[in-house]
């Protein structure tokens, strides 16, 4: 009986110990955040030792942005629970850590994109985000902004100075800085030169004229800030003028910048505004870039202050009743030069008597 007993004794602290481990180990693979059941029971688990937990879940996050959510609703839950407090220094290092990384996965996600849609060439181009008052993080100078990788960021104070990196950030940056310095709500910025955004640049012409719904609501104006050097200190003083009242410039022989709430938003405002340059192009080659009316553009200047979109916005043209649109820009005369009439005359001479030759 005592051996029996022994035995069950045993045989049941095995299967404890079985229980355990498999327990355990749900515990650490499953996050109880994915299931509301549980929910409250895992805010009652943070509670008791907040750092433990977010500590091991920050140093999961580093692979996935699904983690890097995970890691915020757990902050929410200990803040709505008093329990921020509770958070140590190294804790909120770590966690901060955590956001650089998915800000710098981000910042080389956009620069693929505008990459492959033609913006830049070779090493061309420039990206920050504020990720603090005093801390931004911005692109290195002389690398190609297809091929970013997250240890390329540098992190730079607002006087420029760098405070974590290998590389040298761009040498833009004081026009980055700038913006931030002049607009608080701004935590992004993008520059580029999209061709069709730089030739209008490059001729001079802004863009601010009514050709569609989309540009007067979305984009606005879009000005010419006159040429300076780049990488000068005048450049910053260029865009400053017009950095209040747009969501971005044309820079005079140079390229493009925009600017908005995150990465995402500038680089749909840079997008859109290289959309309307190409449109506008298209449309002056039929000589057919007729603006929308005043009457029709009131009507989009206060839709868009429903959606709170702010800044500058084409005024539209005077139309004669029952139109509602007008060309008001110059038609557009093309004549060829004298080299050019007599490549067409060689050319012509050529296949005739190619022709003549064939019925000899």
């Amino acid at each position: 009986m005592k051996n029996y007993k022994r035995n069950d004794l045993k045989h049941h602290a095995n299967v404890g110990m079985v229980f355990f481990y498999i327990a355990n180990n749900l515990k650490n693979r499953i996050n109880p955040f994915f299931f509301p059941v549980l929910g409250n029971q895992a805010i009652m688990r943070l509670e008791m030792r907040p750092e433990e937990y977010v500590i091991k879940d920050a140093k999961k996050a580093q692979d996935t942005e699904a983690d890097l959510l995970i890691i915020e609703n757990k902050i929410a839950a200990i803040s709505e629970n008093g329990k921020k407090n509770s958070l140590n220094e190294q804790t909120e290092s770590r966690l901060i850590m955590i956001s650089e990384i998915k800000y710098k996965k981000q910042i080389c996600e956009i620069g693929k994109r505008i990459y492959e849609q033609g913006f830049i060439a070779a090493n061309n181009g420039n990206m920050s985000i504020r990720i603090s008052d005093n801390e931004f993080l911005i692109t290195p100078t002389g690398v190609s902004k297809g091929f970013l990788t997250p240890e390329m960021i540098v992190k730079v104070d607002r006087q420029g100075n760098v405070l974590d990196g290998e590389y040298l950030p761009t040498s833009e940056m004081k026009m980055h800085l700038l913006v931030y310095q002049e607009r608080p709500d701004i935590h992004a910025i993008v520059h580029v030169h999209p061709p069709y955004a730089t030739a209008f640049a490059i001729a001079g012409i802004p863009l601010d004229q009514a050709i569609m719904p989309e540009s007067v609501i979305y984009l606005g104006t879009i000005p010419i800030a006159e040429y300076r050097t780049p990488s000068s200190e005048e450049v910053p003083n260029a865009v400053k003028q017009h950095v209040h009242d747009h969501q971005g410039v044309l820079l005079e022989n140079h390229g493009a910048l925009t600017w908005g709430k995150d990465l995402e938003h500038a680089y749909y405002i840079m997008e859109s505004l290289e959309f309307t340059a190409k449109i506008n192009w298209i449309a002056k080659q039929l000589n057919g870039d007729r603006e929308l009316s005043k009457k029709h553009v009131q009507t989009l200047v206060e839709m868009k202050s429903k959606v709170g979109i702010k800044g500058m916005t084409p005024q539209g043209v005077e139309t004669p009743d029952g139109h509602h649109a007008k060309k008001i820009t110059p038609i557009r005369e093309q004549s060829l030069s004298e080299q050019e009439l007599n490549i067409i005359i060689e050319r012509v001479s050529e296949k005739i008597i190619n022709e003549l030759k064939k019925h000899l």
